[in-house]
């Protein structure tokens, strides 16, 4: 039924990247009735950073600076 309601662009590789899109907001709306409204926000950032992760605008590099912050092993620019 949910794939019946998708846009279905002739383009294989869009209507994948539509599918994939309706999915994730199929996932996050129904996961966010189940939360509290204060975990709600912090579920958001979680899927927006594995989103980036995977998407590869933002670097395991990156995302350990922002866990962890300036480490003296690790230096801030990339040589």
């Amino acid at each position: 039924m949910r794939l019946e309601k998708a846009p279905n662009p002739p383009e294989l590789e869009k209507r994948l990247n539509a599918l994939v899109d309706d999915l994730t907001s199929a996932f996050y709306t129904n996961i966010c009735r189940g939360l509290f409204e204060k975990d709600k926000l912090l579920y958001s950032f979680m899927i927006s950073i594995n989103i980036n992760l995977e998407s590869k605008e933002i670097n395991a590099r990156e995302w350990g600076f922002f866990l962890r912050g300036p480490t003296d092993d690790v230096p801030l620019t990339e040589d």
